[in-house]
């Protein structure tokens, strides 16, 4: 008896019925998708407005700065540039005296990830000799805002 190999290639007419009722309903949650994170990129972007910096010397001196945690490697090993440059930062305003205490946030919600750990070992690292400015925030990292 010879095997009917279109059955297992063309699918029939309850498949293709479903596949396109799954298309429909993807483009659907797209195009309502889509208007929402243009709003909610916009209305972040307008809060932000006047609270962000790009040289340091725009920053006005303030008592406590807030160190957002970051992996210190990537996936897939390599080094991460966004802790690269937020322990950059934050070195720099620590010793020009743009703050005088870190608040370090992260995830160090097991043994073997400890993203607020790693910052502060690396802030040891690039020369920050002022230990008692530097916060460690003892919970596991998932909400910031609970926290400051």
């Amino acid at each position: 008896m010879p095997v009917n190999f279109e059955a297992y290639f063309y699918p029939n007419d309850l498949v293709k019925k479903w596949f396109k009722k799954i298309i429909v309903v993807l483009f659907i949650l797209l195009c309502l998708s889509a208007p929402a994170l243009w709003y909610a990129n916009n209305a972040v972007s307008k809060a932000a407005i006047g609270k962000t910096y790009d040289l340091k010397e725009e920053v006005k001196p303030t008592r406590v700065g807030l160190l957002l945690g970051t992996s210190k490697l990537l996936k897939n090993g390599r080094y991460n540039l966004y802790f690269k440059y937020r322990i950059k930062a934050a070195t720099d305003l620590i010793k020009s005296g743009k703050i005088q205490y870190l608040v370090i946030s992260g995830d160090n919600g097991n043994s073997e990830y400890d993203e607020p750990t790693d910052m502060k070992l690396e802030l040891i690292k690039m020369e920050l000799t002022q230990p008692n400015s530097i916060w460690i925030m003892p919970v596991s990292g998932r909400l910031t805002a609970w926290c400051v």
